[in-house]
């Protein structure tokens, strides 16, 4: 009962305090960021080797990511 409680709190409480000390476009990359690491993980530490569909679709959420957060700023709203 307690892992199933700590797997999921430590990570959200970690992305919370990361994301009062960074800027939002860094911690948005680092985010996207985030399916590669794991990608990389799972290939040193369990020795499972990604398809070419993995790595592709993983370059393209990294990609997708990268471009929201450096392109994605609001629009000023017009005060009335």
């Amino acid at each position: 009962m307690g892992l199933a409680l700590l797997v999921p709190v430590v990570p959200f409480a970690l992305e919370m305090l990361a994301l009062r000390r960074l800027t939002t476009a860094a911690f948005g990359t680092l985010m996207c960021l985030e399916p590669a690491i794991a990608l990389v993980v799972g290939l040193v530490v369990l020795d499972q080797v990604p398809d070419a569909g993995a790595v592709l679709g993983l370059a393209c959420v990294v990609a997708a990511g990268v471009g929201a957060t450096r392109s994605g700023g609001r629009a000023p709203v017009p005060s009335v």
